[in-house]
């Protein structure tokens, strides 16, 4: 993929037009010095909005500023893949759609149809796969995030995507990266259920406090069976209710009659002392109580005791002849009232019986519920523990495979991708030579075993004493060796903006411009570059004369933008535009 021109449909825009081959130089010129502080907008020149409009064009996410502040601008982008050209135009107002050589497409149609055109993003597995846009900025560093460190391209650019693109591009092995990010995310998505279930009242009461559940679901089964048993056998009487009050009258009629027997036994009793009672009047011993103290007693006195005597006799032969009476008539009753007792027990077992094979319809409603919620607690308890032993299993199952992908990674790097990387190191140590002599360079990658989502760990080195510039060169020096290596693109270009040289010192600025001129020379690729001025001319002071021949140019040289009006900066027009989209 090369780029070829930025046009727009506004009169008063520059169109930019790009070398096919070697340096294309955008210079911004500053004329008038700066009344107001310009940091984080583009109301300069247009050095980094180009930029900004290259990624517009190729389906970047929706610029706010660009809608509100430039309606009715149209931007296209020329650009060649294979020998076949493109025209990618968007306007400012309908920024979802791009036409590509006039068709209208959505941005996710564009971006996949480039993802496979350029990066080959169909040869990959659907998920967990770079995207075009992902890709993309490895070649042109978007502004301003992405000149603080050579890895980072974007602000808001997560891992995994970062390392994952950076896999692609140096050629290693991207199907083992997937592979662990789906197995971390399969991991965490485990160990976010086990978290679910550990939130569970049941499980907490089975599981998280390490109760043996299987004691549980055997006692829940036994209790299940017998009800189940009971259920079987139960017999539903209707009258239940009648028939338990009428055994309960039953129990209260002979609870009264063993009352009525113990008062009869107690009257049994009495008769008996009464009958054991000796009242006989003796009138022997009166006449002999009388002699006794020398008394006689009269005739008359005499006849009376004898009387007396008669009549008592007489009265306790009555009295005797009743209590007989009596008692015959108690213990008939005694009988009369065993005879019922039994009876009314007989009744009463019977009922119990019947009441004893017979349940009431509420009482059987309410086995069959406290079944059915013994029934709903078992399954509870099954599942939880199928849950929860499926989910330590299959926690364990991807721990194991985490390791073993460990393995097998350490052992692709040392066996199948040695000399990619091998490969990576010796071009970054030669781009990066060319700023430092005999300093150790070049990528590091070793195999990321810790519990992240990272495959490999990859970073460049150059060993060096930190002086000003260094990270400029490591993101020129990393950014050339993707460029060259041509691992899973079609890229034939770099762009980067002024940043890259900003902190740079003049004898770095002419290093990277003769090294990207020599290495896009020989190897047909296009450099872009926005550079200052004053940038420019400092490296000239570092330049042999052929060299800034060769450099600056007419040829090289496409495009100058000042501030010496509006009609000097890239859009023609003053505009202040924010870097938030």
């Amino acid at each position: 993929m090369r780029l070829a021109r930025l046009t727009a449909n506004m009169a008063s825009f520059h169109t930019v037009e790009f070398n096919p081959q070697g340096l294309t130089l955008i210079v911004g010129r500053s004329v008038r010095p700066r009344q107001t502080n310009d940091k984080g907008t583009y109301n300069g020149v247009g050095k980094s909005l180009l930029i900004r409009l290259i990624h517009f064009c190729l389906g970047c996410k929706e610029i706010k500023d660009f809608k509100t502040k430039l309606p009715q601008w149209e931007f296209t982008l020329e650009f060649v893949i294979d020998n076949e050209r493109f025209f990618a135009t968007r306007t400012t107002e309908k920024q979802s759609i791009i036409r590509l050589n006039g068709k209208e497409l959505r941005l996710d149609e564009f971006n996949k149809f480039l993802g496979e055109k350029v990066f080959f993003l169909n040869r990959l597995e659907q998920s967990h796969k770079p995207t075009f846009r992902s890709l993309i900025h490895r070649f042109i560093r978007p502004v301003p995030f992405g000149y603080g460190q050579y890895k980072i391209y974007e602000r808001r650019e997560l891992e995994p995507i970062p390392t994952l693109c950076l896999t692609y591009l140096l050629g290693l092995d991207i199907a083992s990266a997937q592979r662990k990010i789906a197995l971390r995310e399969e991991f965490q998505a485990i160990k976010s259920a086990g978290d679910s279930l550990k939130k569970s009242p049941l499980l907490l009461e089975y599981f998280a406090q390490n109760e043996p559940a299987d004691i549980d679901i055997i006692d829940l089964e036994e209790r299940i069976k017998q009800l189940e048993i009971q259920l079987s056998e139960y017999q539903i009487a209707e009258d239940y209710e009648s028939t338990r009050d009428e055994a309960d009258q039953l129990a209260a009629q002979i609870q009264e009659k063993h009352n009525q027997k113990v008062l009869i036994d107690n009257a049994l009793k009495s008769i008996q002392k009464s009958l054991a009672l000796k009242s006989d009047v003796d009138s022997q011993r009166i006449m002999s109580l009388y002699t006794q103290a020398q008394v006689e007693v009269p005739d008359i006195l005499k006849k009376r005791i004898e009387d007396v005597q008669i009549f008592h006799q007489r009265l306790v032969t009555d009295r005797t002849r009743r209590l007989y009476e009596e008692q015959k008539r108690f213990e008939q009753e005694r009988s009369k009232i065993d005879k019922e007792i039994v009876l009314l027990g007989k009744h009463k077992d019977d009922l119990m019986q019947y009441l004893g094979t017979h349940g009431a319809l509420n009482e059987y409603e309410a086995l069959h519920r406290k079944l059915s919620d013994f029934n709903v607690k078992l399954k509870k308890i099954k599942e939880h523990k199928e849950l929860s032993d499926a989910h330590k299993a299959r926690l364990n199952e991807v721990k194991l495979q985490l390791q073993q992908e460990n393995l097998v990674a350490i052992e692709h790097l040392k066996q199948d991708v040695h000399s990619v990387i091998e490969g990576n190191i010796k071009v970054f140590r030669s781009l990066a030579q060319e700023f430092y002599d005999n300093k150790p360079a070049g990528i590091d990658v070793r195999v990321n075993d810790r519990d992240n989502m990272l495959r490999y760990d990859i970073e460049a080195e150059i060993r060096h004493d930190g002086s000003g510039g260094i990270q400029e060169v490591k993101i020129f020096c990393f950014d050339w060796t993707i460029l060259l290596q041509q691992y899973n693109h079609k890229m034939r270009f770099l762009v980067h903006d002024s940043p890259i040289v900003a902190e740079a010192d003049p004898r770095q600025i002419a290093i990277m411009l003769k090294t990207a001129q020599r290495y896009a020379i020989s190897g047909n690729f296009q450099y872009i570059l926005t550079i200052n001025e004053k940038d420019m001319q400092a490296a000239t002071e570092r330049m042999e004369s052929i060299d800034i021949e060769t450099i600056f140019n007419t040829k090289t040289i496409k495009l100058e933008l000042t501030d010496e009006s509006d009609e000097a900066r890239l859009l023609g027009i003053d505009v202040q535009l924010s870097f938030e989209t």
